[in-house]
């Protein structure tokens, strides 16, 4: 059925095969009237939608009575009448649930104008709950509350949340308005959230990806607006997954392939854009994906080839276009429904991508990272052009290039500096002026720290690469690239990152010191690998090649879209915090200890302690999260971490003795000093802007205060409060040793 022009008699053998939907699957809706109506017409994109729609729903013949009754707003005598019930009836007389259970069905009839439900038996006249309309309990609690097809109008009350027992509510097809409240939740048993067809507005709580039992959620058919929220990838029980028909915009995130028991995904009628990322390849049971009248665009990635049981593809009203290799024709060919675009992917030129990799192995690094050459070598295939600077202590200076077609150019460039961001830049500029792909990515390998750079040439007094007046200066020289893998220690900091805006699409770097690694993700990439394909595959590749429980270690993939937005929420956070009461400032202070507060190793002794001065940002913003004065703008920043950091993974483990824990490694890490840093102040790192440390030197002038610029400020505020005698560290510290397992290497001949 890959054609859309089927006429009436296809149509009528899809509804007689449509209609005895499992019950289990979604909300009882689907109407004769409408089944004839569909049947009647040319099965065109929007009739299709139409068929999509009863894919979700039950077929019942009451739901035809049902689906006539027309809604009539409720009238004064009906709110009055509501408010008097309410008002005349006293939980405590309730015997089978408890008080706080029976005050949120309360709360409910109220809030939802209960006198004009169309069906209210027993509601507010009976202690008996289990005989409230709609209503089940279970030892002594309320087991399920469906109201569905009910004329409930009015919003959903905060108190649903206290009904922690419920395993399904049903509030589908009324006329509720307003957001969905984030207390839903708190609703941890809760297996099926029903609340589509109504008129709710504003965004998808991330709370609801606290469900972790939840098998449906239905949200279809509302004003919801804002992103889908990545936390709905922790609810790895669900099946069903209806958001479709709202007004959801942001790209789909990789996190919904996380749910690998997914049945049914749809997300039509929506304003989502972006492409699909590779993730969806993972929902090996998907049976329906519905994606249809979107502004999607892109590549259909190869990874859906993967779904061998998908029976229904929909994207039609969106600019994706199908790859032509013959895995994904043989994969399509296997997908009975399928409704597309229309639009083939160009055969894009050979080479899709360039990589260019900077090796700057002057110094101790010589053997491991020449040994790193070698897996790039190996691995090169014909969709890639390979650039290579290596900078050896045992050999000099060398430009590599291996064309796609196997042809290989080499260089002597003598001694140059690696730890210059010059030679970075005109590195940059060669490799791609001998390149003709389309897409590009940096991949800078040697020691690094995020409060200072990268790249450090022994020979040229361990000269480095400055994160703010150099690598950025060199990339605004040298061009944006598409992805940039720093394969250094401790540079997935926000300090590191901001430097790098506007100069990449995606960015791959670790939290904590960093080992060598394989390059094995060059093997991986095809003619349609995008830009989040690449940096998931990098981060992926050294994820499995280093978690083997004895170097513990991070890495995180960074959606570079969001990065104004994550500044904008952590000064936000920041000044939240200037402005608290002094009480408050203390109780931080207290949660900055190593034994609290996530850190990661990066002076002094190997342990992890409080020396360390980089701290994960997405940990402390849940740490002072509970702090009522601090909560909104650390709510507003832990609502972005999903659609930041589209990857993360984190391993602990023992080093040289000692014990780095990484449980609380959420991504992306900051700088919260517990001692005078006064080298923070803005002028070796502009996110640090405005800091004051003139309690440290008194003769020194205050920094001057830069608008929008509030961390530095607040990390200065808080130490001058708690810890003013502290003692100062004035200089940068220097770029920290990427790691080696033991084990031998053997060097690459650079000629």
């Amino acid at each position: 059925m890959h054609n859309l022009q089927y006429r009436l008699p296809a149509i009528l053998i899809v509804f007689s095969f449509l209609l005895p939907i499992p019950a289990a699957q979604a909300e009882p809706m689907v109407t004769a009237s409408r089944i004839i109506e569909a049947a009647t017409n040319t099965l065109s994109p929007l009739n299709e939608s139409i068929i999509a729609d009863e894919l979700t729903e039950r077929y019942h013949p009451i739901n035809e009575q049902l689906a006539k009754r027309e809604y009539v707003p409720p009238n004064p005598e009906v709110i009055a009448k509501t408010k008097e019930q309410v008002q005349s009836f006293d939980c405590a007389t309730v015997t089978d649930v408890t008080q706080i259970e029976c005050e949120a069905l309360v709360a409910l009839f109220y809030s939802t104008n209960g006198a004009g439900w169309a069906t209210q038996n027993f509601w507010l006249n009976n202690p008996n709950v289990e005989d409230w309309y709609g209503v089940s309990t279970l030892g002594g609690h309320v087991q399920r509350l469906v109201l569905g097809n009910n004329q409930l109008t009015g919003s959903i009350p905060a108190e649903l949340g206290n009904l922690t027992y419920l395993q399904e509510l049903g509030l589908y097809n009324n006329q509720l308005s307003g957001p969905i409240p984030a207390e839903l939740g708190n609703l941890s048993n809760l297996q099926i959230l029903r609340l589509g067809r109504n008129q709710l507005s504003g965004s998808i709580p991330a709370e609801l990806g606290n469900l972790t039992y939840l098998q449906e959620l239905s949200l279809h058919n509302n004003q919801l607006s804002g992103s889908i929220p990545g936390q709905l990838g922790n609810l790895t029980n669900l099946q069903y997954l209806y958001l479709n028909d709202n007004q959801l915009s942001g790209s789909i995130p990789g996190q919904l392939g996380n749910l690998t028991n997914l049945q049914s995904l749809y997300l039509n009628d929506n304003q989502l854009s972006g492409s699909i990322p590779g993730q969806l390849g993972n929902l090996t049971n998907l049976q329906s994906l519905i994606l249809a009248t979107n502004q999607l665009s892109g590549v259909i990635p190869l990874s859906f080839v993967n779904l061998t049981n998908l029976e229904r593809f929909y994207f039609y009203y969106t600019s994706l276009c199908e790859p032509t290799t013959p895995e994904f024709l043989a994969w399509k060919a296997t997908v009975y429904n399928w409704y597309g675009s229309g639009i083939v992917c160009e055969e894009p030129e050979a080479p899709s991508w360039l990589l260019m990799y900077y090796v700057a192995a002057d110094n101790n690094l010589n053997d491991v990272l020449l040994s790193e050459v070698g897996s790039i070598i190996d691995n090169r295939q014909p969709n890639v052009d390979i650039a290579i600077f290596v900078d050896s202590a045992s050999q000099d200076s060398a430009y590599r290039f291996f064309k796609h077609d196997g042809s290989v150019e080499n260089f002597n460039m003598g001694n140059l500096n690696s730890g210059s961001g010059s030679t970075l830049a005109d590195f940059i500029l060669w490799a791609k002026s001998k390149s003709t792909a389309p897409q590009d990515a940096l991949i800078i390998s040697d020691h690094g720290h995020g409060l200072t750079g990268v790249a450090w040439d022994y020979r040229e007094n361990r000269d480095n690469i400055s994160v703010q007046e150099e690598l950025r200066s060199a990339l605004l020289t040298s061009g944006s690239v598409d992805v940039i893998y720093s394969h250094t220690c401790l540079t997935a900091n926000m300090e590191f990152i901001w430097e790098l805006r506007g100069l990449a699409d995606f960015y791959v770097a670790s939290e904590s010191i960093s080992f060598s690694t394989d390059h094995d993700y060059i093997d991986t990439i095809g003619l349609y690998t995008t830009a989040s394909d690449l940096a998931v595959s990098m981060a992926e590749s050294y994820y499995s090649f280093r978690n083997r429980g004895y170097t513990p270690s991070t890495v995180s993939v960074i959606n570079m879209a969001y990065l104004d937005e994550m500044f904008v929420a952590t000064n936000a956070l920041a000044l939240a915090i200037q402005e608290a009461p002094l009480a408050v400032k203390i109780d931080i202070w207290n949660l900055l200890d190593h034994t609290v507060l996530q850190r990661f190793h990066e002076r002094g002794s190997i342990e992890i302690n409080n020396v360390d001065r980089l701290a994960d940002l997405f940990h402390f913003a849940a740490l002072v999260n509970y702090f009522p004065e601090l909560s909104p703008a650390a709510q507003t920043l832990l609502n972005l971490q999903n659609d930041f950091v589209v990857y993360n993974r984190a391993w602990s483990g023992v080093w040289e003795q000692a014990i780095w824990l990484y449980n609380n490694a959420k991504g992306v890490s900051i700088a919260l000093p517990l001692n005078p840093a006064s080298f923070y102040d803005g002028e070796w790192l502009e996110f640090a802007a405005g800091a004051d440390w003139s309690f440290v030197n008194p003769g020194a002038q205050a920094s001057i205060k830069v608008d929008g610029y509030n961390w530095g400020p607040m990390v200065s505020d808080l130490i001058a409060q708690n810890n003013p005698q502290g003692e100062d560290d004035p200089l940068p510290p220097e770029p920290l040793p990427l790691l080696i397992s033991y084990g031998i290497y053997l060097p690459i001949l650079i000629r």
